[in-house]
């Protein structure tokens, strides 16, 4: 019988810089959303730090140091299928039939396809692109895969695979065919650690890590100098200005969370600011939503003098930073429990 199954997705998730960040918050608000486990908890616990290397060829700057899934706080769980085309055929075994049974058993299926086969990108019928993509449902009657990803009109937006398209895409004679199963688990044993949330801006104020940490990484107030000053750098040579907005989208992103977690360590009675010390915070935020903003107009009027405004966003939000982060670590070292 023809059917048609769609797991839980969020249609806005708090971070979609980039596509490794976007679908396990995609995957894991959706959740959140349908279930009784604190996930807005589990991520004031991640994703206040930030990382720059720019001995990397993409993703300089990241506000995920590792583990972004979950899989060892058990919010998730992952296991891996790689297999050439040939044992696929071997074995007898129906792809489409086979990814399809894998979201009957609620599994969010990822991995690398070609987006020349996939309508709606940028490369479709142009040429080859492998990236990667998340599958999160199915219709058996309109013979269509459900997935999110950024699109040709450069929006995060979910969207529709025939199946054919998905099986053109994922077959190369030259490439495995690997798929990365992950599946929430909705007992997972996550809470607010207020621990673990100071330590993390401890760490991003002292410009270090305790985790993922990286040869040649800068991270914390570090890591938005090295971002300022690589934005800086973007902007001398004579040939046309493009601001990676990847990365003005994750300074902004970063700046969000700082922020949740501070309004719930209010909330939560861990942390009592003055208003306008809130105020400051929520300033902060703002100030990276026009640092984003002036990336954008940047790329598209190509205007250098933009440049200057960035800089001095970043510098007064470091300032504010250095003023209002060091207090309140102190405050809320004053209160800790010794476990949580």
């Amino acid at each position: 019988m023809k059917k048609s199954v769609i797991l839980p997705f969020e249609n806005h998730p708090f971070c979609i810089c980039y596509h490794n960040l976007a679908f396990p918050f995609g995957m894991i608000q959706g959740n959140g959303n349908c279930s009784s486990v604190d996930v807005v908890s589990w991520m004031l616990r991640k994703f206040t730090n930030c990382v720059f290397d720019e001995n990397m060829s993409s993703n300089k700057y990241e506000i995920c140091l590792c583990d972004a899934w979950g899989i060892i706080d058990q919010l998730t769980t992952h296991q891996n299928i790689n297999f050439k085309k040939s044992t696929f055929e071997l074995f007898e075994i129906d792809i489409l039939n086979f990814v399809k049974k894998l979201i009957d058993a609620e599994f969010y299926v990822t991995g690398m396809y070609n987006e020349k086969y996939i309508l709606g990108k940028r490369a479709f019928n142009e040429y080859d692109y492998w990236h990667d993509y998340i599958l999160y449902g199915y219709d058996d009657v309109k013979k269509v895969f459900y997935s999110a990803g950024f699109m040709k009109n450069g929006k995060f937006e979910q969207f529709e695979i025939p199946y054919e398209n998905f099986l053109a895409s994922i077959s190369n004679e030259d490439k495995n065919i690997s798929f990365n199963l992950h599946q929430f688990n909705k007992n997972a044993p996550v809470k607010f650690n207020v621990i673990r949330i100071t330590n993390l801006l401890k760490d991003y104020i002292n410009s270090t890590t305790k985790v993922g940490h990286r040869l040649n990484g800068f991270y914390g107030i570090e890591a938005n100098i090295k971002l300022k000053e690589f934005f800086k750098k973007c902007c001398e040579c004579d040939e046309d200005i493009e601001i990676d907005l990847r990365y003005t989208r994750a300074f902004m992103e970063h700046k969000f969370f700082v922020r949740l977690a501070i309004y719930s360590l209010c909330e939560k009675n861990w942390l009592e600011l003055t208003q306008k010390q809130l105020d400051k915070i929520e300033d902060i935020y703002k100030k990276s939503q026009l640092i984003h903003l002036l990336g954008l107009k940047i790329n598209v009027s190509n205007n250098r003098n933009l440049v200057d405004k960035i800089v001095k966003h970043f510098e007064t939000i470091e300032k504010v930073e250095l003023e209002l982060l060091p207090m309140i670590i102190s405050k809320l070292e004053k209160n800790l429990p010794e476990t949580v």
